[in-house]
Order: C-alpha cells, then sequence, then structure tokens
C-alpha cells in the first residue's frame, strides 16, 4: 500500500468471508464461503530435519514474526452435481524488511557503471590489438628471413658463375688476360656481368704470381622488399620512396698448377 496506510486482514464468520480492508476506505473479499480461517506465526528459524519453523514464544511476539502460515477451509460447489465440495488449503508467508542499511548494501552510480564498462572494453581491445601487431610481426619476421636466405644462397650460386668465368679465361687467355672484354690494370684483370633479374657480379683475376693467380668474384643480388633490414611498417605510406640495398656475396679461390704444364688451373675455393 502507498505511504501512511495500514491495512487489516479479518475474518467475517457470520458472512464466512476473509476480507482485507485498508485504512483509506478501500475493502475487498478475498475468501468467501469460508468456514474456517486460522494464523500461525513463526521464527524465521528451521527446526533440524523438517521444514517447520520454530513458533514465536515470547511476549513481544510481533519483533521476531518472520513466517505466518495461514489455514483456511473453503466450500465450493460441485460442478454437475448435488452438495458442494470442502477442503483445507494451507499457505507460509515470509516477512522480510524493505529497509535498506548503508553498511549492508552498496548502491552502484548507473554512471560509474558504464564507464567501468567501457574501461575493461579498451583494455581487452588493447590486448587483442597487441597480440595481434605481435602475431603479425612474427610472421613478417619469419618470413623476412625466409626470403633473405634465399637471396643469400641465390647470391652464392652468382658468385660462382663469376668464379667459373674468371677459370675459363685463365685456362683460355692466360698469355693475354685482357682478352674477351677484361679489363687490365697492373697485374689484375677483371669484368662485370650484369643479368636480367638486376643480379651481377665482378669477378677479378690477381696475376702477381703467374704460378698461382687468385679470383675474387663478388655478386650483387637485388633482394625483395621482404628480406630488406628497414624496419617493419604496418600503416600505408603515401608519397614516399624506399631504397634497397643489394645483398653481396664473395668467393675468392686460389688457382695452382705446375709452371710447366699445360694442365688446367685448379681451384682452392675460399668463400669470403
Amino acid at each position: 500500500m502507498g505511504m501512511g496506510v495500514s491495512v487489516t486482514y479479518w475474518f467475517n464468520p457470520a458472512l464466512q468471508q476473509f476480507v482485507r480492508s485498508a485504512s483509506d476506505g478501500s475493502s475487498r473479499v478475498l475468501i468467501s464461503s469460508c468456514a474456517l480461517i486460522q494464523f500461525d506465526v513463526f521464527q524465521r528459524n528451521t527446526v533440524a530435519g523438517t521444514w517447520d519453523q520454530y513458533p514465536v514464544a515470547t511476549s513481544n511476539w510481533s519483533e521476531y514474526v518472520k513466517v505466518i502460515r495461514l489455514t483456511w477451509k473453503a466450500a465450493r460447489p460441485v460442478p454437475g452435481g448435488p452438495g458442494v465440495s470442502e477442503n483445507v488449503q494451507t499457505a507460509k508467508i515470509i516477512i522480510r524488511n524493505n529497509i535498506e542499511h548503508s553498511d549492508m548494501k552498496t548502491k552502484l552510480n548507473p554512471s560509474q557503471n558504464s564507464g567501468s564498462a567501457l574501461v575493461v572494453t579498451l583494455f581487452m581491445i588493447t590486448i587483442l590489438a597487441v597480440s595481434i601487431a605481435g602475431y603479425l610481426a612474427y610472421t613478417n619476421q619469419q618470413t623476412r628471413l625466409g626470403v633473405r636466405s634465399q637471396t643469400w644462397n641465390m647470391a652464392l650460386a652468382v658468385s660462382e658463375a663469376g668464379v667459373e668465368e674468371g677459370l675459363e679465361q685463365l685456362n683460355n687467355n692466360y698469355a693475354n688476360l685482357s682478352n674477351d672484354g677484361w679489363t687490365g690494370s697492373g697485374t689484375t684483370y677483371s669484368i662485370s656481368r650484369s643479368f636480367p633479374n638486376g643480379s651481377s657480379y665482378t669477378v677479378s683475376i690477381d696475376y702477381s704470381n703467374s704460378t698461382s693467380p687468385s679470383i675474387t668474384s663478388r655478386a650483387f643480388v637485388n633482394p625483395p622488399a621482404l628480406a630488406q633490414n628497414a624496419p617493419t611498417v604496418f600503416f600505408a605510406a603515401a608519397g614516399t620512396t624506399t631504397t634497397t640495398t643489394d645483398l653481396t656475396r664473395a668467393i675468392r679461390v686460389q688457382t695452382s698448377r705446375a709452371a710447366s704444364s699445360s694442365r688446367p688451373w685448379w681451384p682452392d675455393i675460399r668463400l669470403i
């Protein structure tokens, strides 16, 4: 009921009615044709081993009543037949205080709840973003290392091509190493070759020791962008230019043969 309105439940045995009346003048019949009405009051504590509560046994019972048991017997006509049917009904009512204590209940501000949820959401999004960025960085690093390893092996193959040309020049033109486009500077002769894929090599022959000349072949291979040592960038950049550095690898071959022998030069290959 509203504030300041009291409610009274009472039984009218003459009319066999169970009525609820309010101090504002309203009244309503809850049970009609009621031959019996009984109230029993109990405490909240439950008797061990049963579902029953302890009865109120103090004089100041109104402060200890927590359970009200209502028992009534009502008569109802039997549909389609003579006479009436009487049965006993029982109900238990639990009384709870509707008083909020500041030390027992924490009142949450809706704005604080919204702010907490937003902070938690941002925190989870940050963790997810960092995890994804770390995974992308890891996969990018693995891909870069794989591509760089392939480029490194390609540079070795290009250097070997330069060694092959240097050995051919020694065996075919050892009397005049300036033939076939080679350039001489003192006792050093060199030539450069390029390939359609952008790779190249420079091979030189040091003929200062005529019985044991050396061949140095240095390869230059342009690695793919993934094999560059530049830091990884996850954002698009417009109007910028990137420079690539050729990956280089060199092989030095020390050849030898007897001074009066006409057999080919035999290489002793060393990576540098």
